[in-house]
């Protein structure tokens, strides 16, 4: 929801907060690995209907994923879809829209703690519509890996 509020001015202001709700991520409930094992793990992203982020490989405030150092797991890649072009006033930009996917390649290592391990990382992009963009944000991202011998 786009909250405008007019100023005794006349200035728009924008309620930012409100629009923290044009990208929502969906991670698995849980991975499972055993340790020495590389796992792929999918999360999907949804956009508000109208909104557009920068991709990967976008030349400005690109969309970047990472995780937290964690003895569970080590972020070996990240394989994105490819992007879409979007025209907007004469350019062409590298964008991501509706619902993707995204892919996290994890490495378990040998020492591994067994049991289950909360890993955390974040999300960060630019979300515009064909208006305006508006500032680069960073969300959460957090999943339980459980690990076997």
């Amino acid at each position: 929801m786009l909250a405008v509020l007019l100023s005794p001015l006349g200035a728009q202001q924008i309620n930012y907060n409100a629009l923290r709700s044009v990208v929502r991520l969906a991670p698995p409930e849980s991975v499972s690995a055993s340790r020495k094992q590389t796992v792929t793990v999918d999360v999907v992203a949804s956009l508000k209907p109208g909104y557009h982020i920068n991709s990967n490989v976008a030349p400005t405030y690109p969309m970047k994923v990472t995780l937290t150092d964690s003895a569970a797991a080590e972020l070996q890649d990240v394989s994105y879809p490819a992007p879409k072009s979007h025209k907007l006033a004469g350019e062409t930009l590298s964008v991501f829209d509706g619902e993707f996917r995204f892919k996290l390649t994890l490495k378990v290592p040998a020492s591994a703690p067994v049991g289950r391990t909360m890993l955390m990382g974040k999300v960060s992009y630019q979300a515009c519509d064909d208006r305006m963009c508006l500032r680069p944000d960073t969300m959460e991202l957090k999943f339980p890996l459980d690990i076997r011998n």
